[in-house]
């Protein structure tokens, strides 16, 4: 990382399934401190919608994942992309078929759904 480097943190489906429910503070709080050490600018999005749904935790070790800048102080200042709400309003706006075709199985996605999704944080991003 560089001195104007952004720094993107996603909380993922995987990250579910490790001890993360436990130590996601800490570790979220070694990025932001290691970020704002090197004058880079962190940068949290929120976990993208699975096709049926969010399908994940609504707080992992005290932190809101729909909402975490509003439920923990030292991310009060941090910039965030709340990316299941987007990503859950755009699969809203598609067919059942052509929903599907973004997704290998529901959660991970083929090419073209990964190009929308990052279509949408870099439109968030830009706002």
């Amino acid at each position: 990382m560089k001195q104007g480097d952004f720094l993107v943190v996603e909380f993922g489906h995987n990250d579910m399934k490790s001890d993360s429910s436990t130590t996601y503070k800490t570790n979220l709080q070694k990025y932001l401190t290691d970020a704002k050490a090197k004058s880079v600018t962190p940068v949290l999005i929120t976990p993208v919608s699975r096709s049926g749904g969010a399908g994940f935790a609504s707080t992992v070790d005290g932190v809101a994942l729909d909402k975490p800048c509003a439920t923990w102080p030292p991310l009060k200042t941090c910039p965030w992309v709340d990316l299941t709400k987007l990503s859950s309003a755009y699969y809203g706006t598609l067919s059942s078929s052509a929903k599907s075709a973004l997704f290998v199985d529901g959660t991970h996605f083929h090419e073209p759904g990964a190009t929308q999704i990052a279509n949408l944080v870099a439109q968030a991003l830009k706002a």
